[in-house]
């Protein structure tokens, strides 16, 4: 019986054992068979992504064809032109360049890494992968940065090596992510980390303490001098074969330089030294943050040559530092020096081209040579436009200009400057119900300075500006501003340059014309005139700062416009001070009592009715 078990329980364990090899077998076929399908679906994967990539880049390189074909003047313009409306195009441009790079790094390195084995060496290899198609894609954008005005072919493939490595590594990590939303989620993070760390890296390597000394100054003497220096060399008084030298010594090289920076925000500093045909500059510039954080200066050092000749510009770097970094000399001379055919970036300063000889660099002096320049009221206006420095306004000015001729005509000696502010906003209300307040507001501001300001803003407008008869005109200049002509003039021309500059550009208009008054050979320094000028400049700023405050404007100013609600009555303020009087009662421009008196005149103005948030009267 014993056996009989046996031989039970041995049958049994056989048909346990034969069933579980069976079971075995088909497991392993199922995986198999599993296997072969997903291999088949990597491979189909694999033969996707790599067929998007070499997709994208067919369509890259067609777009990068067909824009240059498009418009093939604009790249040669870009590389000739670097400020201006250039800046933001080229910066885009680039943008574009650099996105482009880094999605055939990503797709690259992405398609590398399906059907590999390995994970070292098919992540190495498929980083390798992305990172060489990265870079010979951005050689090849990049070659239009070669270029005989400037090499900036340096930095193109430099930033095809940093974005195309990033678009690798965000390659390399996309397959062995558990979860793509936390994969995202990491490389965000990671990415405004680097971010993080390269700005506070290039805070405190660029920028340094500031040391309390403030900016540079040039006083109302030194600013008359230069004024008379440039005026006794303009160009426009020569003959047709006679040529003129303009010899700028480095002191007034030095003020010139101060003066234009204080056009700009904050106090900044700068020197320049010229010394064996060489030129040195040094500034200090202010950079805008929260003062909490302390206030910074950004040091910029430059030695490098300067030359002019025959319209080509020259210029090299030999020596360059920012911050506390010190650019290697090898890579300014990679860069190479620049070359600029003047006559290539504007057809419109081909005048000013011909009319400036050469430039030159001596020990401690600048020499300029020039021939005549033939007065064109519209070179400024035009050379503006070009450089993106003016809105083209001759649509919406005309416009204006005919409205306020006809109001002219129509009222002659009745006419007040309420009349024509208030039929000019409500040209550009109307104007602007299917457009922008804005450009019309300016438009309308223009229109008001040239005709009721000074015949010389002629020069901003189009070529196709109405022209008032000599009645039409004679009735314009019969108009006051609180029983003052010159106040009006001065209003409307300072509300006019704010429209086609900066605020501190204004002020310093205004502010200049004053100084040289108070010379001797003018009315003397006005307080009066001022705050003229600075009403002007606010009333331009409120009617264009933006949409709402525009159209908040037009409201205002076509119901009942009392001009006091704009410009505060300067009757009382002081008028004809000498150099001595201004320095001896106020301590001269800039001085504690000026400061407190342009304070007081600030608040008045601020406090006007037509200024008030939420007044439409």
């Amino acid at each position: 019986m014993p056996l009989v078990c046996s031989v039970v329980r041995s049958h049994f364990v056989a048909i346990d054992a034969a069933n579980c090899v069976r079971q075995q077998n088909r497991l392993v076929a199922i995986r198999r068979a599993n296997c072969t399908a997903q291999i088949d679906s990597t491979e189909r994967s694999r033969r996707q992504i790599r067929r998007w990539s070499a997709t994208f880049l067919v369509a890259v390189l067609i777009v990068q064809v067909w824009a240059e074909l498009r418009e093939p003047q604009q790249l040669a313009r870009w590389q000739s032109v670097a400020f201006g409306d250039c800046v933001a195009s080229s910066a885009s441009w680039f943008a574009q360049q650099a996105i482009t790079v880094l999605a055939i790094g990503f797709l690259t390195t992405a398609s590398g890494l399906i059907g590999r084995r390995g994970v070292l060496r098919r992540h190495l290899t498929a980083v390798a992968e992305g990172w060489i198609a990265s870079l010979v894609l951005g050689a090849i954008l990049f070659v239009p940065l070669r270029s005989d005005v400037i090499n900036l072919y340096p930095i193109g493939i430099a930033l095809a090596l940093v974005f195309g490595g990033w678009g690798s590594w965000l390659g390399a990590t996309w397959f062995i992510a558990d979860s793509r939303p936390r994969w995202l989620l990491q490389q965000v993070g990671l990415t405004l980390g680097t971010v993080l760390f390269v700005s506070s890296a290039a805070f405190f390597l660029l920028l340094c303490e500031d040391d309390g000394m403030g900016g540079d100054r040039i006083s109302s003497e030194e600013r008359r001098r230069l004024v008379a220096l440039l005026r006794s060399h303009d160009p426009r008084d020569l003959d047709e074969h006679e040529t003129g030298e303009l010899r700028l010594q480095e002191p007034d090289l030095n003020r010139l330089a101060v003066w234009g920076l204080s056009l700009l925000p904050g106090d900044h500093r700068i020197r320049v030294s010229l010394r064996d045909e060489r030129i040195w500059a040094s500034a200090s510039l202010r950079m805008p943050g929260d003062e909490r954080f302390g206030r910074r200066l950004l040091h910029v050092a430059c030695r490098g040559q300067f030359k002019l000749d025959g319209g080509v510009l020259s210029a090299s770097a030999s020596e360059l530092s920012i911050g506390k970094i010190r650019i290697p000399k090898r890579l300014l001379r990679l860069v190479g020096p620049l070359h600029v055919t003047l006559r290539d970036v504007s057809e419109n300063q081909n005048p000013l081209v011909d009319c400036l000889t050469s430039v030159r660099i001596e020990d401690r002096c600048a020499v300029i040579r020039y021939r005549r320049l033939e007065r064109h009221h519209r070179l400024i206006r035009e050379l503006l436009i070009d450089f993106g420095l003016l809105d083209d306004l001759e649509s919406s000015t005309n416009a204006q200009i005919q409205v306020l001729i006809r109001l002219a005509e129509r009222k002659s000696r009745r006419l007040t400057i309420e009349d024509c502010l208030s039929a000019a906003f409500c040209e550009a209300q109307s104007r602007s119900r299917r457009g922008s307040a804005v450009r019309e507001n300016r438009g309308a501001i223009l229109a008001l300075g040239y005709l009721t300001g000074h015949h010389s803003l002629r020069a901003f407008l189009g070529p196709k500006t109405p022209q008032p008869s000599p009645e039409v005109r004679s009735t314009f200049r019969r108009l006051t501003l609180h029983d003052r002509r010159d106040w009006l003039h001065h209003f409307m021309v300072s509300a006019s340059m704010r429209v086609l500059s900066s605020r501190l550009a204004s002020h310093d208009v205004g502010l200049l014309k004053e100084e040289i008054d108070a010379s001797g050979d003018g009315s003397g320094f006005s307080f009066a005139d001022l705050l003229a000028d600075r009403a002007g400049v606010v009333f331009a700023e409120h009617a264009t700062d933006s949409e709402v405050e525009a159209r908040a404007m037009q409201r205002r100013l076509s119901t009942r416009v009392t001009i006091s609600d704009f410009v505060p009555d300067p009757s009382d303020l002081p008028e004809g001070l000498t150099d001595d009087d201004l320095m001896d009662r106020y301590g001269g421009v800039g001085g504690g009592g000026y400061r407190r008196l342009i304070n007081d005149i600030d608040r008045r103005i601020d406090d006007c009715a037509g200024y008030r948030s939420g007044n439409s009267f």
